[in-house]
């Protein structure tokens, strides 16, 4: 679904996010969020063809991983999430609602806890045969609506500049805002 506070990835304290997510040697991601330490993704990643235990507890962790895009050089992991298989709701079948998302914390890549957090849901589908086809999943996607929104700001005091990866030189202070997704908890 989304995250918030991400640490930055870029020299501007932004980052262009996208989710990883790696089970049982296969992978699958999001389409990179640019400039934002808030990312919106609304996306489903499934891994259709996998055998599990019975008992959850015995499975292996879903690992997501939060990462940085970068055009000109690698890109970088930023934020790290072991989501327990047992903690993924088990689903009747795959015209089950998706489970509620829920705000996960985030750690660092070493596993040392940040401020940052991921909202998601997973499940699992029940299958028949491992090669049942599933149905493409529902649009995620919240209802939007237009608004109006005004900022005021009065004044900011002991703004510091950061410095640039390029110039090396501390930038010019900037105050810059984001509007708070739907439904995001604050």
């Amino acid at each position: 679904y989304q995250a918030r506070d991400l640490p930055p990835g870029d020299s501007d304290g932004l980052t262009d996010a996208y989710v990883k997510i790696r089970f049982r040697g296969q992978k699958e991601k999001t389409k990179v969020a640019s400039t934002t330490t808030a990312p919106l993704f609304y996306e489903t990643l499934q891994f259709p063809n996998e055998m599990l235990p019975k008992d959850a507890r015995y499975g292996p962790d879903v690992v997501v991983q939060v990462w940085d895009s970068d055009t000109l050089s690698s890109n970088s992991p930023t934020a790290l999430l072991h989501l327990p298989l047992a903690d993924c709701q088990l689903l009747a079948n795959e015209s089950s609602p998706a489970p509620r998302p829920t705000w996960r914390a985030l750690s660092d890549i070493n596993g040392d806890p940040i401020s940052a957090s991921l909202l998601s849901s997973a499940g699992l589908i029940r299958k028949r045969d491992i090669n049942d086809k599933l149905e493409r999943p529902a649009d995620i996607t919240p209802s939007m609506r237009q608004a109006f929104v005004e900022v005021t700001i009065v004044g900011v005091r002991q703004l510091k500049g950061f410095y640039g990866a390029t110039i090396g030189a501390p930038s010019s202070p900037y105050v810059r805002g984001d509007i708070a997704a739907p439904n995001d908890g604050d």
